[in-house]
């Protein structure tokens, strides 16, 4: 399943939805190795159901994961449970879009989990615990999924950033790292302003 159709099924924006997959991809290295793969290539990445559940859980929404896990891992024994979601203190306008919500995922995932004989297929794996991101690697992937959604050239997109962190800390990357002979991201990490560039990317370029 692509951004695009996970977006569509979640009723949210592209964008959104590929906030969400880079969020995921802190603790799941396949999607972050597909989301770099996209970039790199301008390729749409192709989820798994496991990675598709991973990423709605990076969106924040435990309640439909959660609910499509049981319902897939109840698919070998011929059972669909009910879509109604259970956690308490939601309204009941909440319960319906959800509930709706649940309702299109399923129809959408249950397919991808069949083989060709239409036999189901064994209990999806547990995702390994993937070592965090760097807050360096972090960056790096905010910027290059930046750039390649508009088109922009790398460097381009950093300067934005050194820009941001002048002007809200009155600190200049460019010269600081030029008069200290360094490359201005060497600048950054070395002097730890590594945390405030992330949180200015994660601000203006999600």
């Amino acid at each position: 399943m692509t951004l695009r159709e996970i977006a569509s099924i979640m009723n949210k924006n592209v964008k959104t939805i590929r906030r969400w997959a880079v969020q995921a991809g802190t603790k799941c290295p396949t999607i972050r190795d597909k989301m770099s793969q996209a970039t790199a290539t301008s390729k749409a990445a192709n989820f798994t159901v496991e990675e598709t559940i991973e990423i709605i859980k990076g969106g924040g929404n435990q309640n439909v994961a959660g609910i499509l896990l049981d319902n897939i891992n109840s698919h070998s024994k011929g059972i669909i449970k009910s879509c109604e979601p259970t956690s308490i203190g939601i309204t009941q306008r909440d319960k319906v879009v959800i509930s709706e919500t649940i309702s299109l995922c399923i129809q959408k995932i249950m397919p991808m989990i069949t083989n060709d004989n239409n036999q189901p297929m064994s209990r999806p794996k547990q995702l390994s615990q993937a070592p965090d991101l760097t807050d360096r690697a972090k960056l790096n992937m905010i910027i290059r999924d930046y750039a390649q959604r508009n088109d922009m050239y790398f460097m381009d997109v950093w300067h934005i950033l050194y820009n941001q962190i002048f002007y809200r800390y009155k600190i200049n990357v460019w010269v600081r790292a030029k008069n200290a002979n360094m490359r201005p991201i060497a600048y950054i990490e070395k002097y730890g302003l590594t945390d405030k560039a992330l949180s200015i990317a994660e601000q203006i370029l999600l």
